[in-house]
């Protein structure tokens, strides 16, 4: 299965609004979506330390807290966030980003570009 940035960078700038946040796990996915799209939208993620251009798959694992303090401080200031996830189980094993969202977030829209799953969440 082909990944397809194109259409998932495609796809989040058609359908974004005013107030919309992209997050991305990893963090990295920033740097392969805008080879396309050159986004309005503030980019947050996981690991923040991690370097596509460097290499390595480094960071620190998500924990519930650091979860919650990362995503609780982009509910303050944004309506909706698009989760962009590309082998989240190197720092999300147990899935606590979607988990937070399911618990504080309605999920609005889901689509996958080959491994690449996009999800939109409407913030409470």
């Amino acid at each position: 299965t082909k990944d397809d940035w194109r259409a998932a960078a495609f796809h989040i700038d058609e359908n974004a609004i005013p107030g919309d946040a992209i997050f991305g796990n990893p963090a990295a996915s920033s740097f392969a979506l805008e080879q396309y799209v050159e986004f309005d939208e503030p980019f947050f993620g996981v690991p923040q330390n991690y370097n596509i251009i460097s290499g390595g798959w480094e960071g620190d694992m998500l924990t519930p807290e650091s979860t919650g303090d990362t995503l609780g401080q982009i509910t303050v200031n944004f309506e909706r966030v698009w989760l962009v996830e590309f082998f989240p189980e190197f720092w999300d094993e147990s899935k606590t980003v979607e988990s937070w969202l399911d618990n504080n977030a309605i999920i609005i829209g889901e689509r996958d570009f080959g491994r690449i799953r996009v999800r939109l969440y409407a913030l409470d």
